[in-house]
Parts: structure tokens; C-alpha cells; sequence
């Protein structure tokens, strides 16, 4: 159906004047053929939380469209889901310079249900879920592109969940890289110094530290705690600030990584200033300690928490 050599870059009004389909949408369902046409763009891709490239499957992993809030499967993703049955081609275009893209080839959902989902962040910096569609590439009429493509992306979806002790370096690195796109608030940066300070405190005392990267199955993406301290085994979650929002936070990650920690450990929030009491007894019902900086020396001061007796 679409008369283009692999390679062959095209501008993309004169690729719509072809086959129909709107040539301002990532994925362009035509109403004029019997193609959907998806488009790839590296350079601007970060900028709305999408990872596209082939995976270590051999698959290409394309990132659904929507650039906001949580992505649904309607519009141009359910084009894609069902392109088979709608007896649909699947073209591929990568964005080269304004206004043209070259030809990647015909390509088919593969897998069951040939998509997953992913978190990642939109244009406005907050978290969502993402659709992410698995695509093979069906062979070319010519003898272009008979090779085997390489991995560009990290991850593809997990078969086993997998844990590392990896060195406890300064947590903002790790934020920058997984939303490289959002400069570190105050608070982000203010809870990097706070784990500093606090992981060489504990190494003075004869601790041994680490943080924990996770890779939960049927997931690409690490999860980084922020601190381990294995001589205790104490999982520490650190927070710039001493407020009832991001001691929730702090509660949910800590619950989050703990599952998948062996021997289980116990826990505790890190904040800049004493919690208020509210806060206190909510970690304190939850066997999770809170841990300050004191005001009087350069010690630490630690909410007991109640021991179980079972």
C-alpha cells in the first residue's frame, strides 16, 4: 500500500497529500487508506515522558499518544490495538528535521495483548500511566533494512523482579535522569543534602549503606530507594520537608519497596525538623520510625515505634 523505500525521507504534508490522515497527530489514522501512520521524534520525545526505540526483544516499543494526565486506549491507540482487525497497515516514521520524516517500514502489534502499560511523566512534569504498544517489523519488498535492529531503550517489561545494592549516591542524580526535562525543587534539593549529611553520619558510626534498585516484574523502569542501611536493617525514605503530604509519600514508598526487600526490613522517614505529633503517631501506628536532625548536636533524634510481640 504505501509506495516508500526504507529510509526515504518525506515531508509530511506531502505524506498526508498521499494517504490522507492528520499531519499534526503522533499516530495518524487515515480516513482515505486503510494505514495507520505513527511518529517517532528523539529530539522532543523527553519533553512529554515518552520512551520509544527497539527493546532487547526485538521489538519496536512505541509510546501511545496523549500528552497529559493518565493515557487511554481510544482515538489513534485504539487505531493501533486494532489495526489487524480493522485491516489497517502499520507505518512507521521517525521525525528528522522540521516538517520531514523518514520511512521506518510496515509493522504489526505482536505479542499478547500487544501493548503494557508504563509510568512515566507528561508535559507538565507529573507522573502518569502511559500505553506502550510492542511492534515488529514485517520484512520489506526490497533488500533494505534486512538487519537486525539494535536496543535504544533500557528496558523492555521485566520477566522477574530483580534487586541491586547499588552505592548511595546523591539521590537528585537519579531524580534529573528519570525527568531530565524538570529542574529539582527546593525541597528536592534540601532532601539530597539531608540523605548526604545523614549517610556520612552513618558511616562514621561503622554502618554499612547502600540504596536498593528494584526492578519489579512486568515493569521496564528501577525503582531507587533512597537509603539502606543493611547493619540495621533499616530502609530509610528521605523528604525535604516535614509535612503531612510528604510524610504520606514517604509511607507509600517505603510499603512499596518493602515488599521485595528480603530479610524484610524495618523502616523509617527522614525529615529536616521534628514531625508534628499527629504525624508521629501516624508513622508510629505503622511500625515506621521518624528520624530528624537534633537541634542541640550533630546527632539524630529517632521516634521509637512499638515492638510486636507476635
Amino acid at each position: 500500500m504505501m509506495d516508500l523505500a526504507i529510509g526515504a525521507a518525506i515531508r509530511r504534508r506531502e505524506l498526508h497529500a498521499r494517504y490522507g490522515g492528520n499531519r499534526q497527530s503522533g499516530i495518524s489514522h487515515s480516513r482515505t487508506a486503510p494505514v495507520v501512520m505513527c511518529f517517532t521524534d528523539a529530539a522532543s520525545d523527553s519533553l512529554y515522558g515518552y520512551r520509544d526505540g527497539w527493546g532487547k526483544d526485538g521489538l519496536f516499543h512505541y509510546t501511545g499518544e496523549g500528552q497529559v494526565g493518565d493515557q487511554r486506549m481510544t482515538n489513534g491507540n485504539r487505531a493501533i490495538l486494532n489495526h489487524l482487525t480493522d485491516g489497517r497497515e502499520l507505518h512507521l516514521f521517525e521525525m528528522v528535521r522540521t516538517g520531514v520524516v523518514e520511512y521506518r517500514g510496515q509493522f504489526e502489534i505482536a505479542g499478547e495483548p500487544g501493548w503494557y502499560r508504563a509510568e512515566s511523566r507528561d508535559r507538565n512534569g507529573d507522573v502518569r500511566s502511559v500505553i506502550v504498544f510492542t511492534m515488529r517489523p514485517l520484512p520489506h519488498t526490497s533488500e533494505e533494512q534486512e538487519q537486525t535492529p539494535t536496543a535504544t531503550i533500557e528496558h523492555t517489561p521485566s520477566s522477574t523482579t530483580s534487586v541491586w545494592d547499588i552505592p548511595p549516591e546523591n539521590s537528585l542524580s537519579t531524580r534529573v535522569l528519570q525527568s531530565p526535562s524538570q529542574k529539582p525543587t527546593e525541597a528536592v534539593r534540601r532532601e539530597s543534602q539531608l540523605l548526604s549529611t545523614y549517610t556520612e553520619y552513618l558511616e562514621r558510626q561503622g554502618h554499612r549503606v547502600s540504596r536498593k534498585r528494584i526492578l519489579p516484574r512486568g515493569e521496564r523502569s528501577s525503582l531507587y530507594t533512597d537509603l539502606f542501611d543493611s547493619t540495621d536493617n533499616l530502609l530509610i525514605e528521605a523528604k525535604g520537608q516535614a509535612t503531612r503530604e510528604s510524610i504520606r509519600m514517604a509511607i507509600g514508598q517505603l510499603l512499596d519497596y518493602q515488599r521485595y526487600i528480603e530479610p524484610r526490613p524495618r523502616l523509617a522517614i527522614l525529615v529536616p525538623t521534628r514531625p508534628r505529633e499527629d504525624l508521629r503517631d501516624l508513622c508510629a501506628s505503622l511500625a515506621i520510625h521518624t528520624i530528624w536532625p537534633s537541634e542541640q548536636s550533630s546527632e539524630y533524634q529517632v521516634e521509637p515505634v512499638a515492638v510486636s510481640s507476635e
